[in-house]
């Protein structure tokens, strides 16, 4: 009898053990699976009561971030790219140029981009395409969803693109594939990829883009151009003044630097694309 109890002690302690196990499994599934979207959840829900709104590309939903402007005229709308793997309120120049920008006459949309990699980029010809085309691919469709959503906003439509990002628009907007817009601003351009030929078979590697490459695709824009860039070596020095050399061999008239000496100054970020925006005409 005793034993007969211990038995059926020891299988109902397995079974919790089973069941304790099993909870414990679900549990980190879940975790793993909430930690993929945490980006995208907190920012819906710190901005979900008044300036999240979701847009649809032929890939699915995306959520953008819009602000309204403030001032007593409406100039038009800019529309911010930050970079990759960083959210669309990121905090580092982004998210200050999202809010201040109102202030002087201008509605802010700010686009998440696509996940570097994803499914979304997976195509039927996908196994004979770079990962890099299809990003790009990827976030010109973004793009071009969400003008088609202001559109009806403003005919004066800025993007600006921070970090890696240019090196991926960069091209699409020279093959004239973002016609609406009406001038660009970037934020620290900086490398991202390049796709050269194998010597061996001919085949198409991927590579990291030289900033010579970088600065020739730049300077070849037809849109008015604002080159904003921090001092981080002497080499980025050196490319800087490569850019400004190529736009005036171009005859890129609309080209123009700004040099921000601080990471933390925000006000001047503000201040240097709002004195361009006028002097172009679009304040």
């Amino acid at each position: 009898m005793s034993l007969a109890f211990t038995t059926i002690n020891s299988v109902h302690f397995k079974m919790f053990l089973m069941v304790l196990l099993l909870g414990l499994t679900t549990q980190s599934l879940a975790a793993e699976n909430d930690n993929k979207t945490t980006s995208t959840n907190s920012t819906v829900s710190t901005y979900k009561q008044t300036e999240s709104v979701w847009l649809t590309d032929k890939s699915g939903k995306f959520l953008t971030l819009q602000r309204e402007y403030l001032s007593a005229t409406l100039n038009g709308v800019i529309l911010l790219v930050s970079d990759i793997a960083t959210p669309p309120n990121n905090p580092h120049d982004i998210e200050p140029l999202r809010r201040s920008l109102n202030t002087v006459g201008w509605t802010t949309v700010s686009i998440t981009a696509p996940p570097f990699g994803s499914d979304e980029e997976t195509t039927k010809d996908s196994a004979s395409t770079s990962i890099n085309t299809l990003y790009a691919a990827a976030l010109v469709k973004r793009i071009k969803a969400t003008i088609k959503s202001v559109s009806s906003i403003s005919e004066n439509i800025v993007l600006v693109v921070q970090g890696r990002q240019v090196a991926y628009l960069t091209h699409a907007i020279a093959q004239e594939k973002l016609v609406e817009l009406t001038a660009v601003i970037f934020i620290e351009a900086s490398v991202a990829y390049a796709v050269a030929q194998s010597v061996s078979d001919d085949k198409e590697l991927e590579q990291p883009i030289h900033l010579p490459a970088l600065a020739q695709s730049i300077s070849i824009l037809k849109l008015p151009v604002l080159d904003i860039y921090r001092d981080v070596d002497a080499l980025s020095k050196k490319n800087m003044r490569l850019r400004k050399q190529l736009s005036l061999r171009n005859q890129q008239l609309n080209y123009r630097q700004i040099h921000l000496y601080t990471r933390l100054n925000s006000g001047y970020l503000f201040e240097s694309i709002y004195g361009w925006l006028r002097s172009i005409g679009l304040n």
